[in-house]
Parts: C-alpha cells; sequence; structure tokens
C-alpha cells in the first residue's frame, strides 16, 4: 500500500523573504543574548492630508485631500561586552491611502519614507505587501558592531553617519542627509560602512570611512572612501574633508566659532568629475534666548547648491537627477535661505517654526510643528506645511499643460509616538 503524505503548509515567497531577512536575524540575535541585551523599541503612527486643485494631474484619480497614513514598527537591539557593542534595529512599516496608490509625495518629505536599499551594499530590505492600496515593508536599519578603546573605535556594519554641520541643508553629509523639511530626525537611515575613528594629539580626531554600495552599468565604482581631520583651536572647530564619491573626487572644509553669544558655522565643498568641477556651501549661524519664563532657540541658514539650475524649466542634467534619486539632493535651483524659531512655551509644549525660500524665484515653504511630550513613554507632533510662490516656480504650481497642474497644495501633518 502506497504511503498518503500530508500536503505540506508552504508561506508565500514574500512572507520567506522576511522570516529569512527579518524574523530569522531578530531570533538568532534574541537566543544570543536575551539575558544580558538591552531591548527597546518604538511605535510610531503617521497621517498627512494635502490640499489638490481642481486642475491637479492627480485630481482624475484620488479626490482632494491627497492622504498618507503609515505605521512604524522599530525595535532596538543593543548589547556590550567589555570594548564590544552590537545594535540591531529592524523595522517595519505599513502604508495607506492615496500616496499608495499614485507612488509619489506632493513635496519634500516631512516624513521619513520606508528604507530602499536598491543602492545600498546589502539589501535588507523586503517589500512583503503591495498591492495598489496598502504597502508594506520590513528592513533593517542598524546592524554593527563597534570596538572601542580609550582612543580608538572601530565600527562596521550598517550604521547612521552624519558629517557636516547644517541646520537645514548638508552638503557636507553625502550618505542620507535628512530632507529640508523632515519632522522626525529621531532616526538617521543606516548605511553599510566602515568607520575607524582615533584621537591624535588629544584635541584632533582622525576619521576614515569607507561605505559601500551595488554597483550598476553608469557607476562601477559605487563606493566612498573619505577621510575627515577635525581639530579645536581655542573656541575654533575646524573640519577638514577628502574623499572619493561614486567615482567623484570631493574635498570640504568646515568651520565653527563663537560670534556675541551665537555661534557661526561655514562650510564649503568640491566635487569634481571627469569632466567638470561644482562648488556648494552654506553658512548659518543660531542663537538661544529666552523671554521670561520662556526659551527660545533661534536660526538663520544660507545655502548655494552648486548643482542648481538657473531656471526652474531648464532641462535637468543627469548627475541633478542621480543625486536626487540618492537622496543627497532635495532641491533644483541655486540659491536658498531659512530661518527657524524653537519655542518652549512650557516643559511639557514646544513648537518649531521654518521659512524656507528660494532665493532665485522667490518661491518658498513655511512650516510650523507643535510638540507634546507627556513623558518619557510618548510624543505627538502635529502641524501645516504651507508653500508659496507663483505659477511654475519651485514650491510654487506647476503647470504641466493648459489647465493640468501639480504641486502648490498645503498638507496637514500628525505624529503620534509610543516607547516601550
Amino acid at each position: 500500500m502506497l504511503l498518503r503524505r500530508n500536503p505540506r503548509f508552504v508561506l508565500p515567497e514574500p512572507w520567506m523573504r522576511t522570516c529569512r531577512q527579518w524574523i530569522v536575524p531578530l531570533l538568532t540575535v534574541c537566543g544570543m543574548c536575551v539575558s544580558a541585551a538591552d531591548f527597546s523599541g518604538r511605535i510610531k503612527a503617521f497621517t498627512s492630508a494635502s490640499e489638490l486643485a481642481n486642475t491637479d494631474v492627480l485630481e482624475p484619480t484620488v479626490e482632494s485631500p491627497l492622504t498618507d497614513f503609515r505605521l512604524d514598527l522599530r525595535l532596538m537591539v543593543k548589547h556590550s561586552k567589555g570594548p564590544i557593542r552590537f545594535e540591531f534595529d529592524p523595522t517595519l512599516t505599513w502604508t495607506g491611502g492615496d500616496a499608495v496608490k499614485v507612488l509619489r509625495s506632493t513635496g519634500l518629505p516631512l516624513d521619513q519614507l520606508p528604507g530602499n536599499d536598491s543602492i545600498r551594499y546589502f539589501d535588507w530590505s523586503d517589500e512583503i505587501v503591495s498591492d495598489g492600496e496598502h504597502r508594506l515593508v520590513s528592513r533593517i536599519d542598524r546592524l554593527s558592531v563597534a570596538y572601542r578603546r580609550a582612543s580608538w573605535s572601530l565600527q562596521i556594519g550598517r550604521q547612521a553617519v552624519s558629517w557636516g554641520s547644517g541646520l537645514v541643508f548638508q552638503p557636507l553629509d553625502l550618505f542620507s542627509p535628512f530632507a529640508p523639511t523632515t519632522i522626525d530626525r529621531e532616526f538617521k537611515p543606516g548605511v553599510d560602512s566602515v568607520l575607524f575613528e582615533t584621537l591624535v594629539g588629544g584635541s584632533n580626531e582622525l576619521q576614515l570611512l569607507w561605505i559601500g554600495r551595488q554597483a550598476d552599468l553608469l557607476r562601477p565604482d559605487p563606493n566612498t572612501v573619505a577621510l575627515k581631520w577635525n581639530s579645536e583651536i581655542g573656541e575654533f572647530a575646524l573640519d577638514l574633508i577628502v574623499a572619493e564619491h561614486i567615482g567623484d573626487g570631493f574635498t570640504a572644509f568646515s568651520l565653527s566659532l563663537p560670534v556675541a553669544g551665537s555661534l557661526l558655522r561655514i562650510e564649503t565643498s568640491r566635487l569634481c568629475s571627469d569632466t567638470s568641477c561644482t562648488v556648494s556651501g552654506l553658512a548659518n549661524v543660531d542663537y538661544t534666548f529666552s523671554v521670561g519664563p520662556t526659551l527660545l532657540y533661534a536660526f538663520g541658514e544660507f545655502y548655494h547648491n552648486g548643482f542648481g539650475l538657473a531656471r526652474i524649466t531648464d532641462h535637468v542634467p543627469d548627475a541633478v537627477n542621480e543625486r536626487l534619486a540618492r537622496g543627497e539632493l532635495f532641491t533644483l535651483m541655486k540659491n536658498y535661505g531659512s530661518l527657524g524659531l524653537n519655542v518652549t512655551w512650557h516643559p511639557l509644549w514646544s513648537q518649531s517654526l521654518i521659512y524656507l525660500s528660494n532665493l532665485e524665484d522667490q518661491s518658498g515653504l513655511v512650516q510650523t510643528a507643535v510638540n507634546y511630550e507627556p513623558g518619557d513613554a510618548s510624543r505627538m507632533q502635529f502641524g501645516i506645511s504651507m508653500p508659496f510662490g507663483d505659477a511654475n516656480t519651485e514650491f510654487g504650481k506647476r503647470e504641466l499643460s493648459d489647465d493640468v497642474t501639480t504641486g502648490g497644495g498645503a498638507t496637514l501633518f500628525l505624529s503620534l509616538a509610543y516607547y516601550f
């Protein structure tokens, strides 16, 4: 008599990939250090509603307002044993609303979008669900091990790397800078890298950095190799950077110094390809003061984008499109100014206000966010982002054809976060 096997239950392939890329590493780490590791996490909900004009190109697809819903789970595992420190942050992000249907944003991002590993060295992200109405993405945003001694350290893996001192724009951050309008900057996206840091002569620091990316036909050498020298001379802080970034030569200079109770920062960078060199830079100043019981923080910043266009109607060069796609640039034209103010109204309530202006076409954006933090375990943010400008300016409404436009609408947003 033939024996009949019971049919096995097999998970769908997207779920199998998730088990391999997310659940299995998590269980492995938990099993290795369950008795000693530090476990924590964050659950965040974000929603926004963006105004669409009657002539907007999206109006036939979705009704105004265009909505975006996002739920993000981040687990944080940290474990230290002597000089060795281990970090592991897997994330799971569900996205819904009209933004999934149209696969676009109505402007600069207000919230961090789900991570994309398409150009990173390791592909540790997986789109589990994508049915046109919902999107579920798993990703490992941190996975690194560090060895630290008194005067030097070595960290290998996916980690957050930040260079430069820009408050709104970051011309020295070639890795994963925040967009100028991003509200939640708590977790910087990680990059696959090796970072060596050492102290030299007590007050000087040397950093050696390698960032790996996947190669393609256009960029056979996709990696970044960089050296940064930091020196403090009295009240001055000086950074010098020399790098090769995706086949291009990169040099940068940064200076910070106190001026009349405020802090002035100046940065300039020069990136050279085989055919040309481009110079970008910024200058900013910030100051903290009080008016009665109210604490205020104010800043101003000027930014020059060497890759910027002279006119918004100009053809966008490939070099600009590449940097926009990689998340190194977020604006199209040359010169920008920004003013910001943070006000602490109450120990539990604060508010931020930013004015961002394109100095070439006089368009811009005003954004304010109110923060409520009743305790260490929860936080709420809500506000509005309002672009302004004439037709066919960078932040104003763009005319695609007769009676068809895009952009230019205000966006309301709300974010709720819980920590455990």
